[in-house]
């Protein structure tokens, strides 16, 4: 809770939405949260696309110097 600087309402919200829709699953005995292979997924996918922003905006600042010559 504390690593993610969100009070524990606002916690327990985003974990139960993670659960419902499938990306985490929780074991009650640990009191612990593990990934899901679709969570998993989710998080390849999402890194992909961080990835693929960072080259898109290092290609238009190339593109932008060449159209500042």
């Amino acid at each position: 809770m504390y690593a993610s600087r969100l009070n524990l309402d606002v916690l327990n919200k985003y974990l139960k939405s993670l659960i419902d829709n499938g990306h985490l699953s929780d074991d009650k005995a640990s009191r612990t949260f593990k990934a899901t292979p679709k969570g998993l997924q989710y998080l390849k996918a999402y890194q992909d696309y961080v990835a693929a922003r960072q080259l898109f905006r290092e290609k238009e600042k190339v593109m932008k110097s060449f159209l500042a010559q």
